[in-house]
């Protein structure tokens, strides 16, 4: 249960259901770095019959700075989208506060530390998330359905390396 909170603090904040979208652009079409969001519209494929049961790796834009590797502070430009409906789950573009976190801590979903691992910074990045790297069966109420695929697009901002937080000192007894 503490894992579902902290993946829903971190890949879930700040929700933004109405997100426009423009069909007729492709997520290709701003590039990654520049701090402008992709457009979302073109990042699902338009024969949705069969959702992935594998994860889908694109690199739309490799990027040439440093990779994201396993204990690092990644900071990235996320959007999230439903399988199904192309509904936005998150966008942090539209926040206007990219995502923050310690990769291999088991803050990301499954599909999200297996599709970023490699990544460089200035890279954009589109996942295809089956289900069971997802949310599985249980899905997020009122957000994602059960067994919901995911489409997500990544700006691999910045890396660096992890500085753990100091010691609390103990005080008088």
């Amino acid at each position: 249960m503490v894992l579902v909170a902290v993946l829903l603090a971190g890949v879930l904040g700040g929700c933004q259901a109405d997100d426009p979208v423009d069909p007729g652009r492709s997520a290709t079409d701003t590039l990654a770095g520049s701090g402008e969001a992709p457009e979302l519209g073109g990042l699902l494929p338009e024969d949705r019959a069969a959702a992935p049961d594998v994860l889908l790796v694109e690199d739309l834009v490799v990027g040439r700075g440093p990779p994201a590797v396993v204990g690092r502070r990644l900071t990235a430009h996320v959007a999230m989208l439903r399988w199904s409906d192309g509904g936005v789950v998150r966008n942090s573009w539209a926040r206007g506060a990219p995502l923050s976190v310690t990769f291999g801590a088991n803050a990301l979903i499954p599909g999200l530390e297996q599709g970023l691992a490699g990544m460089r910074v200035g890279g954009r990045r589109l996942l295809t998330v089956p289900a069971e790297l997802a949310y599985g069966e249980r899905g997020v109420e009122d957000v994602i359905p059960p067994d919901e695929p995911l489409v997500v697009v990544v700006d691999l901002l910045d890396v660096t390396d992890h500085v753990p937080a100091a010691p609390i000192p103990e005080g008088p007894r």
